[in-house]
């Protein structure tokens, strides 16, 4: 099987990320709206996986305003059909290679206990 495309994600993307989303349960979901703007405001901080076009992957990040050197990793979504392939570390590894955000020192996120797959 081919691997996914990471690309930046882009306001069109918005809806896509949407219903991934939902398919990533206990992700928390956010409006359509959200997602558009996760994909064009923070297009440069966040990362989108795509198969046939279909959204199979999506981190949202952003830099801290007061901290421009962290970046915040907001949510990781990952469909049932690409789990245990590492797409979610390839996605954020595809984020920090970019050439400009080299300036980056820290990552910093929040997970819930309950959320098995983000804390391994």
């Amino acid at each position: 099987m081919l691997l996914p495309e990471l690309v930046k994600p882009t306001s069109t993307d918005g809806f896509k990320v949407h219903q991934l989303v939902a398919r990533c349960k206990p992700l928390d979901e956010n409006s359509i709206y959200c997602n558009l703007l996760q994909c064009d405001h923070f297009s440069g901080t966040s990362i989108i996986a795509k198969r046939e076009d279909q959204a199979v992957g999506f981190v949202s990040g952003y830099q801290i305003p007061e901290r421009p050197e962290a970046l915040f990793v907001w949510q990781v979504a990952v469909d049932e059909s690409e789990r245990g392939t590492g797409l979610a570390t390839k996605m954020i590894k595809g984020i920090l290679e970019r050439p400009e955000l080299s300036h980056l020192t820290h990552l910093e996120t929040t997970i819930t206990l309950e959320n098995k797959a983000s804390w391994a």
